[in-house]
């Protein structure tokens, strides 16, 4: 088990990558994010925070396969079946992206799951 002291860094890196990513240092947060995740790699919000910045450089398929992480180290948190719903529909995925969302909706409706899944429904 992991230690808090031994965690520190790791969080250091996590929130450096956070701002970075707020700023739109996308590659410089990507670096933060690796490091963090070199250090501890079963935190499930670092390969969220992995998938935002792909989904910020456009690259879809990285960030669903990063919520995909991150959703298998932390299946309560609903933002990442958002987020990866979100990933897939703009990667062009619609089917897996409406079952991802459908499901969020059952268990949490979010104003931002209803639009995507008329986006998707418009789109068939």
């Amino acid at each position: 088990m992991t230690r808090v002291t031994d965690a520190a860094p790791a969080y250091e890196a996590y929130q450096e990558a956070s701002a970075l990513l707020a700023v739109g240092s996308h590659d410089a947060a990507m670096s933060s994010i690796n490091g963090a995740l070199n250090l501890l790699y079963h935190e499930a919000q670092f390969h969220g925070l992995r998938g935002a910045i792909r989904m910020a450089q456009n690259r879809y398929g990285d960030a669903v396969t990063n919520f995909d992480r991150a959703i298998n180290f932390d299946p309560t948190y609903l933002a990442y079946c958002l987020h990866r719903g979100a990933g897939q529909v703009k990667q062009g995925s619609r089917m897996a992206a409406r079952d991802d969302l459908q499901r969020l909706m059952q268990l949490l409706p979010t104003a931002q799951a209803q639009r995507l899944l008329r986006e998707i429904s418009l789109t068939q």
